[in-house]
């Protein structure tokens, strides 16, 4: 039986208004430029088929796959309008994120800041008074005695340790995709509540990214290999790779990811309905939306919690390094008195 061939595109604006649209909702720098590429190459009056083979190196491997099965059924403007749901979904979910990671961010950093201040500037003075007098100090202030001449001796290399931990910090929150491995990636979602909607917004992002091939009829074991390749996600994309091998080889999709530690039960229980192609599509969607909506709520949970937990952990900082010097101040006034 001969394949189908490819349906020609050519000029279309729609399509080029469609990628050019679709440039600006990734927050992927190189693909951005990749797709603006593409918008123009068809402006210029090229074919798609020449533009995707031109092209298709640079794009994620969801979206190469993703053009090529909608080329030849002539599905390619609902496959972008899809995708491009889908990364805007992503958007949403990664600037919420931000919003609820940054704010403590700012306050550890300002918290940081006060406390050096007075371990360089405050402790020191306090040390001076209290040895004049020879005084015999408690535990805690002799901790944060000993803590301010460590930090003033060695003030380049705290400050080098400082603006590493900020950096990476940093990364964290606003790079959308990082080199770590999926056993960190999985530990950082354990936190409670930010690691939950972070994990939440991993899923749905799997979920619709299969969606797109699964609806586009391409094997399962392919579809999963795109869609690993293309997750922002550490511990799903390890997961997913894994998967897909298992799957290539015969094994069912929800009993392998259940074998697997990068899946939780709520995944490998969408992925039982694998065995059946015609709903697995809708249902990876559905899900998709659900755990959207799920990961949206866990943030605006994440950032009414945290702001009374950050305040709570600079009035304990505080109030121990006032505690520590003036015990001892008042011990001195009562010895005086």
């Amino acid at each position: 039986m001969t394949p189908a061939a490819p349906v020609p595109v050519r000029n279309d604006p729609n399509l080029s208004m469609t990628l050019a649209l679709l440039a600006e909702e990734t927050l992927d720098f190189r693909l951005s430029r990749t797709l603006r590429s593409m918008s123009a190459d068809l402006d210029r009056g090229s074919d798609w088929s020449e533009v995707l083979r031109t092209h298709q190196r640079r794009l994620p491997p969801v979206l190469a796959g993703a053009f090529e099965i909608a080329q030849a059924s002539g599905r390619l403007p609902n496959v972008l309008g899809e995708y491009i749901e889908v990364m805007r979904r992503n958007r949403q979910a990664r600037r919420r994120m931000m919003l609820s990671l940054m704010y403590p961010f700012i306050v550890l950093l300002l918290t940081v800041a006060l406390l050096g201040g007075m371990l360089l500037f405050l402790v020191p003075g306090f040390a001076s008074m209290f040895n004049d007098f020879g005084m015999e100090l408690p535990a805690m202030t002799v901790g944060l005695i000993g803590l301010s001449l460590f930090l003033t001796e060695h003030v380049p290399l705290v400050a080098a340790g400082m603006a590493i931990a900020a950096g990476l910090m940093l990364a964290l929150i606003l790079l959308p995709r990082l080199p770590l491995g999926g056993a960190l990636g999985r530990m950082l979602q354990s936190v409670p509540v930010l690691g939950t909607a972070s994990w939440m917004a991993a899923a749905a992002e799997f979920f619709s990214l299969l969606a797109i091939l699964v609806d586009a009829q391409k094997p399962l074991p392919e579809a999963l290999r795109l869609t690993g390749k293309s997750l922002t996600d550490s511990n799903l994309r390890d997961g997913v790779g894994d998967l897909s091998r298992l799957v290539e080889h015969g094994e069912p999709a929800a009993e392998a990811a259940a074998l697997l530690p990068n899946f939780r039960p709520a995944v490998v229980q969408v992925l039982r309905h694998s065995q059946r192609p015609t709903a697995f599509a809708r249902i990876l969607r559905t899900q998709a939306e659900l755990f959207s909506l799920q990961a949206e709520a866990m943030a605006r949970l994440a950032i009414v919690w945290i702001e009374p937990v950050m305040l709570a952990l600079i009035g304990l900082v505080v109030g121990f390094i006032v505690l520590s010097l003036f015990l001892p101040l008042v011990k001195l006034l009562n010895e005086l008195a």
